[in-house]
């Protein structure tokens, strides 16, 4: 798969010249076929979204994916959440307060790997498109239009964010990513999903992998729908992000850090996210 050109690692915001400016209405992106790929079937042009959530259902991190599920624009979606039995009715408590009706929420035994419990949220779902939503990051409110829309306009099977935020308050560091399909930002037509290994790590590389091997994809050039987010409590450990960080295209430190977590508060609750993570606030 071919890459989009990038500068040299580690500019500043100055020199990098990224766009923060709001609303949007426009957006890039690129479309790559295999050789064998056939694409997607004709499809509803207001197709229901099904967002998956596995989580350990900590209440109090999930809180803010769910206000920016509860913000986006795209109006025919649900929110199928995965957690620990236990952890259910607590979950299905929020989701209440926050005035979420179409959130549904399943237990599962704690002895399911990941990819299990990704399969077990598929399987719930009732959506034409099936999006990971994932517990700890934050998705600006077009996240799911932007996607819908490209593949509502396209012959891809699946979407990707070729950029993303990276987002460390607990070092005071953020960066835009390097370039690549990142799987957690995957929208797909239901019926083009791939089930997902047993795996309690890296779950999501290889049916992703399978679909840009045999369908059309699409790479949306747009860093700013979505904000993944260090917390401490992610599934890999601190190396995993570091060499990540070595990888990015542009770095935010300390003020521009804090110049760059202010622009995004503007679409997203990045601040009270930040305070929480930061001063257990």
């Amino acid at each position: 798969m071919s890459r989009f050109p990038a500068p040299a690692a580690n500019q500043t915001l100055a020199a990098a010249r990224v766009s923060l400016t709001w609303p949007k209405t426009q957006f890039d992106y690129r479309i790559f076929t295999p050789g064998d790929g056939e694409p997607a079937a004709p499809y509803p042009a207001e197709p229901l979204v099904s967002c998956l959530m596995v989580t350990r259902g900590e209440t109090a991190l999930i809180r803010y994916a769910l206000l920016c599920y509860r913000a986006q624009t795209w109006v025919r979606r649900e929110l199928v959440v995965v957690t620990d039995l236990d952890r259910a009715a607590a979950v299905g408590e929020i989701a209440r307060e926050l005035q979420l009706p179409e959130v549904r929420v399943f237990g599962a035994p704690k002895r399911l790997r990941l990819g299990d419990l990704r399969n077990l949220a598929v399987a719930r779902a009732r959506g034409d498109i099936i999006m990971q939503w994932d517990d700890d990051d934050l998705s600006d409110p077009m996240r799911i239009a932007v996607s819908v829309k490209v593949l509502a306009h396209t012959d891809a099977a699946a979407a990707f964010l070729s950029r993303w935020i990276i987002w460390w308050p607990g070092r005071r560091v953020a960066a835009v990513s390097s370039l690549r399909a990142w799987e957690g930002s995957i929208a797909v037509w239901k019926d083009q999903a791939r089930l997902f290994p047993a795996l309690a790590l890296g779950e999501d590389s290889p049916p992703s992998e399978a679909l840009r091997r045999h369908h059309p994809i699409v790479l949306i050039d747009d860093p700013t729908l979505y904000v993944y987010a260090i917390t401490g409590r992610n599934t890999f450990g601190e190396t995993h992000f570091d060499a990540l960080l070595e990888a990015c295209e542009w770095v935010f430190r300390d003020e521009e850090f804090q110049v760059l977590t202010d622009r995004l508060a503007m679409r997203l609750p990045i601040r009270d996210y930040q305070s929480f993570l930061t001063d257990g606030s």
